[in-house]
């Protein structure tokens, strides 16, 4: 059953195949505005991503991987450094 049927009211289908109630408009003002609020923000949230990963240090990493069940050897050819540094890291 299409939403028309359910509803009562009858619906078209823009050339998006989106579909409408008939004599609505598809693209409404708070959609655009979202849109563009999102490609403002978008680069904003890339650069504060990229400061965070540039901030975390190795022990955060370590922590981080260990917890997410990643071995204490995989730790230490991820992080270039030994086994014992893993170990005195995650302590």
């Amino acid at each position: 059953m299409c939403e028309s049927e359910r509803s009562g009211t009858p619906f078209q289908t823009d050339r998006r195949g989106l579909s409408a109630p008939v004599g609505s408009t598809t693209t409404e003002p708070m959609t655009t505005i979202s849109c563009a609020l999102l490609w403002v923000l978008k680069p904003l949230l890339i650069v504060l991503v990229a400061v965070a990963w540039a901030l975390e240090t190795k022990r955060d990493r370590a922590r981080r991987w260990r917890r997410s069940g990643v071995s204490q050897r995989e730790i230490a050819r991820r992080l270039d450094c030994s086994r014992h540094r893993v170990v005195k890291l995650l302590a």
